[in-house]
């Protein structure tokens, strides 16, 4: 079983979504080396990571957008429910921060497009 990863970790990795010039689907960023890894727990981690961030810093939560992209973008890469569940889950968990940041109909889109990877979670 993998632990947490560290606050220092956190910061690492949550350093381009503090980043205004930084492009989530840059080929040279962070994210995307990280990402390319394909290991589903460092993906969960990642989540995690960024939901932490954001559950603590307002300012993270403001840059909900970058956020969204990457869910947007990783919905797009995994096609396996049960493996990438619980990283999916760290996104729903975004919800209750972002919920008066968004329209009704957008967080009816993330709940919609999530929801098969939280059933998987739910069903194992």
């Amino acid at each position: 079983m993998t632990s947490q990863p560290n606050l220092h970790e956190i910061k690492e990795v949550t350093r381009p979504m503090q980043s205004d010039y930084e492009d989530l689907d840059d080929p040279e960023g962070l994210i995307t080396y990280l990402y390319d890894r394909d290991e589903p727990e460092f993906a969960r981690q990642i989540a995690w990571g960024l939901w932490r961030s954001g559950k603590d810093n307002e300012d993270i939560r403001q840059k909900w957008e970058k956020v969204r992209r990457l869910r947007e973008q990783r919905l797009e890469q995994v096609d396996d429910l049960e493996t990438y569940s619980n990283e999916m889950q760290w996104f729903v968990e975004w919800l209750p921060l972002i919920q008066d940041k968004v329209s009704p109909d957008d967080l009816t889109e993330l709940i919609e497009r999530t929801l098969p990877f939280i059933a998987s979670k739910r069903r194992t």
